[in-house]
């Protein structure tokens, strides 16, 4: 997906990319600042009877758009130097809603566009839009898991920051309480 946007709008756009489901507040704050854009988003999907081994995977592909000095026209239609969310969606729909995934199937536009507005993005000088696809997606192929290794061990490194709300002497801010190094065998 993100190929094909790169194909269809690459010169046009600041950034296309994937992100996941579920991003914080400030996840997406990061990202809106970065426009005109394309985000392309895995929103899971239900499962298909008759043997729900198979799921109609749900996309979103979000449109950001504007700055800091925009106003709403702009944002929506674009200027000769930035392209405006109507015509990237212009563009985006069919290109997304034709394209076949290799070894998946046909991607389908839902016919599903939303106006994410909100004060914040308005704010910001932000449009934000969102458009639905869909594909089905089989899990009926057990993958050859040879090619994986056995997992052995759990290795990470662990630091815990103070002061916490519980602490009876306070450290100063951003202080380690704690650091360690933790190797657990798998058993």
């Amino acid at each position: 997906m993100v190929a094909a946007v790169h194909l269809a709008l690459g010169s046009k756009l600041r950034k296309v990319e994937t992100v996941p489901g579920g991003l914080s507040a400030e996840e997406w704050g990061a990202r809106l600042r970065v426009s005109p854009a394309v985000y392309i988003g895995f929103l899971g999907g239900p499962a298909e009877p008759p043997n729900q081994t198979r799921i109609m995977g749900r996309f979103m592909a979000y449109v950001v758009t504007g700055n800091s000095g925009s106003d709403e026209k702009t944002r929506r239609r674009g200027t000769p130097t930035t392209i405006g969310a109507y015509p990237i969606l212009a563009v985006l729909i069919p290109t997304l809603g034709e394209l076949r995934v290799q070894g998946i199937g046909d991607l389908v536009f839902t016919g599903e566009v939303s106006n994410l507005f909100s004060t914040a993005f308005d704010d910001l000088g932000i449009s934000v839009y969102a458009a639905e696809f869909k594909v089905g997606i089989s899990f009926s192929t057990v993958p050859d898991l040879s090619q994986y290794a056995d997992f052995t061990t759990f290795d990470a490194d662990i630091v815990t920051q103070r002061p916490l709300p519980t602490d009876p002497i306070p450290l100063p801010d951003g202080e380690a309480a704690l650091e360690s190094r933790v190797t657990l065998p798998n058993s």
